[in-house]
């Protein structure tokens, strides 16, 4: 028996397997996700996705959006999602000095809560790259 996971951003299908096993960030903490995992739906937090398959684990950074999971099929709808090598150091650097630009200027909490938001997401980029 095997998942059927697929991920979706606004823009593309990110992938579509057939995998042992996915652990993915939830809200609220890592969730992991076996074959005849109860129905589920939830929120999906920004953090790595690991996709166990057969001989090979697959790393990739989502961004907040939603999971389901529904007879041995997982779904995410991230509202972004990037692997490994796709990161670009130089970009991620560029984008750093950007948000600690806005960071600075931030006069309201809702500012502040989307630098930091920002940031984190730059976090999750930069940890694939040095997993």
């Amino acid at each position: 028996m095997a998942l059927t996971l697929e991920i979706l951003t606004p823009s593309r299908k990110v992938m579509n397997v057939a995998c042992e096993s996915v652990y993915l960030p939830g809200n609220q903490g890592e969730i992991g996700i076996l074959p005849g995992h109860a129905a589920f739906a939830g929120t999906l937090g920004t953090g790595k996705v690991r996709v166990k398959e057969k001989d090979k684990t697959t790393l990739l950074a989502v961004r907040d959006g939603f999971i389901r999971v529904i007879s041995d099929k997982v779904t995410l709808l991230a509202d972004e999602a990037v692997f490994p090598q796709d990161v670009q150091a130089a970009k991620l650097e560029q984008k750093e000095k950007e948000l600690t630009s806005r960071l600075t200027a931030a006069t309201t909490l809702a500012e502040r809560e989307s630098v930091l938001a920002d940031r984190r997401w730059l976090a999750v980029q930069r940890g694939l790259t040095s997993s």
